[in-house]
């Protein structure tokens, strides 16, 4: 396969992750928005485009050469936030755990890193492609090269892709003669200042026809609008600074070539290191990505499957087991010992007798572990009963990191055992266990989550008992948590009262409030509209509002 470099403009593209996405922090106040939007964004990218090596360029954070030669060089330029600020080096560390190249180079822009890698790439008769909002790289597309600009839509967002015969269908002047027009026209947002009373459309013509700045320039007294003709001739030096402030380096003194950044596959993306980072931002989503490219490291749950006629908890006699059973006990399963034995209803037993043995097994004063005590006890329908020996690792786990969306077997394996292992819904979707259990097809992988489940609240209560004791909470846990399951249970069978009254008061007044915010809609966008249909907002908001 030829060599295809995938470029990309690092701080452009975290900026548009940034805005692009709500913000987001993880349990210790990170923000982690533009990273998790950055990395969503290279993985889509790296998907169509298969490039055989990546590289990021960040801008360094101190003046480059083009400040030396014009002070006010993105003078107009509103500070980065803080939060975006903050969220750089801990993008720059997950992208190099993942193996991707990043290239920082003090005194130049990390567009200078882009365009000399680019030619670089040219040279060695490699392709490359190059991601960036920024509209200055397309004076790098040619017939190698391409430029990738993503552009938000209303209910989305399209790239558009520039080779030089894109730029030229589209600005009617090659990728060299662009520079030569921002050269006339400047840049307001780079500050740079161009030839005054010279705009876009004028700078276009004026390029389409002399080509240059220069040639412009002796041709000054044929160009027309006569001003344009007089600024020209009196501000061809400003003229001649906008285009080296304009032009991209591509012979910048980076020290490496282009093949230091060659990934093997996508693969190699999700690896420990970059695990780490991923859990530590606690961006769920995305370890979720890596869980399915690692997948295949899973070792398969090992158990025995019986019917439920078989089991006798009395045959149990190790001190502890993890239990799982789910909520009609359709299935149920008990690990100890290193022996994992699954069970299933069958026409030899009843809901009744299965009942009453999971109730003697977590009467029997052994330490039983299982994830959802609550469930448990509802499935049970049990009358008067608590117990000291049963522990719930949802709630060790929540108490850990009560931030989580969810306390399910397989994360708490993840983040206390570190392995990696089918959740239920990788397993049987959003079936139930006794809907699952009764598709032969499915009837297997009923059996393993139920596995997965006992074995992971057996292995996983020690470490989880010495991490509360260590955060001082264990006592919480004992004396407070655990009870309160209970006294919860209690609630939610025998049911609450409720004052009906001051709920409907309640409902009343939410109208009120709910109508008022749609008449401050209703005048903010100039017109009335079903705020329910996201279409009809989405026109609002970015076609008429243009947000």
């Amino acid at each position: 396969m030829s060599e295809k470099l995938l470029l990309i403009d690092g701080h452009s593209i975290a900026s548009r992750a940034f805005y692009g996405i709500p913000d987001l922090t993880n349990s210790a106040g990170v923000h982690t928005n533009a990273v998790y939007g950055f990395i969503n964004i290279f993985l889509n990218v790296y998907e169509s485009v298969s490039p055989t090596h990546v590289i990021v360029a960040f801008d360094v954070h101190e003046p480059t050469f083009r400040h030396k030669m014009y002070d006010a060089y993105k003078g107009t330029r509103k500070g980065m936030p803080e939060e975006l600020h903050e969220q750089i080096p801990v993008l720059q560390e997950a992208l190099k755990a993942m193996g991707i190249k990043v290239v920082t180079l003090p005194g130049y822009e990390a567009d200078d890193i882009l365009g000399t890698y680019a030619k670089a790439a040219e040279s060695a008769g490699a392709q490359a492609v190059i991601l960036s909002g920024d509209r200055d790289l397309l004076q790098l597309a040619s017939e190698t090269t391409m430029i990738m600009i993503p552009k938000t839509k209303a209910f989305g967002t399209e790239t558009e892709t520039y080779y030089a015969k894109d730029v030229e269908a589209r600005y009617g002047v090659t990728p060299t003669e662009f520079i030569e027009m921002k050269a006339l026209m400047g840049d307001s947002s780079d500050n740079i200042p161009g030839i005054p009373g010279i705009g876009e459309k004028t700078a276009s013509k004026i390029i389409m026809q002399y080509k240059s700045l220069e040639n412009a320039y002796a041709h000054a007294s044929e160009i027309k609008p006569p001003k344009a003709a007089k600024n020209l001739a009196e501000y061809i030096e400003q003229g001649r600074l906008s285009l080296t402030l304009a032009r991209i380096v591509t012979d910048a003194p980076v020290s490496a070539d282009f093949h230091e950044g060659e990934v093997k596959s996508r693969q190699s993306f999700f690896n420990d290191s970059s695990y780490e980072i991923f859990k530590r931002l606690e961006l769920n989503r995305l370890l979720e990505r890596f869980d399915m490219e690692r997948i295949s490291e899973v070792k398969e749950a090992e158990y025995e499957a019986f019917p439920a006629s078989y089991f006798n908890p009395e045959e149990i006699t190790a001190d502890e087991a993890g239990l799982f059973a789910d909520e009609s006990l359709a299935v149920f399963a008990v690990s100890c010992e290193g022996k994992i034995c699954v069970y299933y209803k069958d026409k030899d037993a009843g809901s009744d007798p299965v009942r009453e043995n999971l109730l003697k097994l977590l009467s029997s004063g052994k330490n039983i572990y299982c994830f959802g005590l609550k469930g448990l006890l509802h499935a049970l329908k049990a009358e008067d009963f608590e117990s000291q020996n049963i522990h719930d690792l949802e709630i060790m786990a929540y108490l850990l990191n009560p931030l989580l969306n969810g306390y399910t077997y397989d994360s708490v394996s993840k983040d206390y055992l570190k392995e990696i292992i089918p959740s239920k819904a990788d397993l049987i979707g959003k079936l139930s266990f006794a809907e699952a259990a009764g598709d032969p097809e499915l009837k297997g992988n009923a059996f393993k989550a139920a596995a997965y489940s006992a074995d992971t609240a057996l292995k996983a209560f020690g470490c989880l008992e010495e991490r509360l004791e260590e955060a001082g909470m264990l006592k919480l846990y004992t004396d407070m948590e655990m009870p309160l399951i209970y006294s919860l249970y209690y609630m939610e069978k025998e049911g609450i009262a409720a004052d009906r009254k001051a709920l409907s008061d309640f409902s009343g007044k939410l109208a009120e409030e709910i109508a008022d915010y749609e008449r401050r809609i209703y005048d903010a966008a100039g017109e009335e509209f079903n705020i329910n249909s996201p279409k009809q907002l989405g026109n609002i908001l970015f076609e008429k509002l243009k947000l």
